[in-house]
């Protein structure tokens, strides 16, 4: 076995470290050992926040997304106007393509109750596979279903249980939004055939 130093074994464990001058013991060199525990290098903070250590700070991802992998929505998708031109483009779409449920109007897009929203993702996701049938749980069905699409930002199941929520519903209009613009790329690239 090969000879490992103490903190390798248990890094809490006071290192012993040379300091100070030497002194002669019966003709032998000698330093005065330390106990002190050596400190660990700190990284500057922002005033008024705690230091952090190399042992807690968070890495980067490689794809440039935080370190839970998450990928954060470039578009500014708390703004109003970019919210009102998400909402137009939207009910273009549902009536262009004769959408058959509840009147859509910039009303109902601005806080939505699960049974529209249902019913316009259902129209919407019928454009796509006019087979499918939704479970008994669409808001664990939706994310996957973007998901396959490969829509560019993560979206958790806990967002569709309650769509309308105001921290939550842009997140899902941008996503309903990229899904129309999918939708009217995908028809374009038909009648080019």
């Amino acid at each position: 076995m090969s000879a490992r130093p103490l903190a390798a074994i248990n890094p809490n464990a006071p290192r012993l470290s040379m300091a100070g001058p030497s002194r002669s013991v019966k003709g032998q060199s000698a330093r005065r050992m330390s106990t002190a525990p050596t400190q660990r290098r700190q990284t500057m903070a922002h005033p008024g926040e705690a230091p952090t250590t190399q042992k807690n700070r968070r890495k980067s991802s490689v794809r440039g997304g935080t370190s839970s992998g998450r990928r954060q929505d470039p578009r500014d998708i708390s703004s109003k106007k970019y919210q009102n031109q998400c909402k137009k483009r939207i009910i273009e779409y549902l009536s262009v393509r004769g959408f058959h449920g509840p009147p859509v109007t910039v009303k109902t897009l601005t806080s939505p109750n699960q049974q529209d929203f249902l019913s316009i993702m259902d129209f919407l996701w019928k454009q796509i596979d006019p087979m499918h049938s939704w479970s008994a749980k669409p808001h664990e069905e939706i994310p996957k279903l973007f998901q396959q699409l490969k829509y560019p930002v993560s979206l958790n199941k806990s967002n569709f249980i309650s769509v309308g929520v105001p921290h939550v519903w842009p997140n899902i209009l941008a996503a309903m939004r990229w899904l129309v613009d999918l939708l009217v790329y995908m028809e374009r690239g038909e009648e080019d055939r």
